[in-house]
């Protein structure tokens, strides 16, 4: 719905070598590029994790197998090597190294075997989290523990996903433009433990009011039907809440088989458009039966009896509703209603 960044400086994911005791570090990770199956079918390999304590064995050589798959036959040896300190660095393990990984030849029906000779390191676990520039909705410290608690292992989809939940508070408050910049991330060592500090600025953006409605997907019904249906003036503070208050609203006419969340465009010139996204249903039902009863004495006529039940439900692209209902039981009377 919005524009909502994540952004981190250059420094952020560069550790320095010096030790993490009494001073603030940054740190390096990995983003692994995703590696495509090879197309080749190759028999599974033995893999050996020599040095696993905290993490299980056999967890490490599930992500190994899941990430590389076939190509664990040719890739080279230091991107399996890649792939499990990666795993280790997201489990708060931040100084965890693998120090080397052979692979040789197999033996008793396995065509190779893969092993690895790792050192674990430490955890780390998180700690203070601080937001500064957060004033404007009155988000504190308490807000941000809320978010990360205290105490469980650090790694940095945690806190991004954290920073995530911090700018939705923001979209659903009506700015969607708010961004979040992680401007350093300090180590510490309490009671032999290592814990990670955060201090993250939030700028909120200028809030968005909506100036414009734009439909998209409606091929029969009009323009104007929709825009009257989801109830929302010029000048309205954008907000997801009020997106999806809106999908809610234009469901709720049961001429849609899908209604997307409706999301916000920014143009050059400031304005801000509500698109709105849908995709047609079915409007007209019939359903019925009908029979013929023939004459049962000479000079007499026959008759057709039954039930017929017609509904139009969006007639000329207006969302009107005409239906109509005919029923006969006999050749001496018969019902027919009309709804408008």
């Amino acid at each position: 719905m919005g524009t909502n960044q994540i952004v981190a400086s250059k420094d952020f994911i560069r550790r320095k070598a010096s030790g993490r005791r009494g001073a603030t570090g940054f740190f390096f990770f990995w983003l692994l590029p995703a590696l495509a199956v090879g197309q080749h079918a190759a028999d599974q390999p033995a893999i050996v994790v020599h040095g696993a304590r905290a993490l299980p064995e056999p967890e490490l050589v599930e992500t190994i197998r899941k990430n590389l798959g076939n190509q664990l036959a040719s890739i080279a040896t230091d991107k399996i090597g890649e792939v499990v300190a990666q795993h280790y660095f997201n489990a708060g393990y931040l100084d965890a190294r693998v120090d080397s990984v052979h692979r040789e030849p197999g033996t008793s029906g396995v065509n190779f075997h893969i092993t690895l000779f790792l050192t674990e390191g430490s955890l780390t676990r998180t700690g203070a989290v601080h937001l500064i520039g957060s004033h404007l909705l009155q988000l504190d410290n308490a807000s941000a523990l809320e978010i990360w608690k205290e105490g469980e292992p650090f790694s940095v989809p945690a806190l991004e996903e954290g920073i995530q939940r911090v700018l939705s508070v923001y979209e659903r408050n009506g700015y969607p433009f708010a961004k979040a910049v992680v401007e350093t991330i300090q180590f510490r060592v309490d009671g032999g433990q290592n814990w990670a500090d955060a201090t993250i600025r939030v700028e909120p953006g200028a809030p968005a009011s909506i100036s414009d409605i734009a439909v998209q997907g409606n091929k029969t019904t009009q323009t104007f039907v929709i825009v009257r249906e989801a109830r929302v003036t010029a000048g309205e503070r954008f907000t997801s809440t009020l997106a999806e208050r809106v999908r809610q609203r234009l469901n709720r006419m049961n001429l849609f088989s899908a209604v997307e969340i409706p999301a916000l465009s920014l143009e050059a010139s400031g304005r801000a458009t509500l698109l709105v996204k849908v995709t047609e249903g079915t409007y007209n039902s019939f359903d019925g039966i009908l029979g013929y009863v023939p004459p049962q004495t000479s000079g007499n006529d026959g008759y057709f009896s039954g039930m017929v039940n017609l509904q139009f439900r969006n007639l000329l692209g207006t969302a009107r509703k005409l239906s109509t209902r005919w029923y006969r039981e006999n050749k001496s009377s018969q019902e027919i209603e009309l709804h408008y």
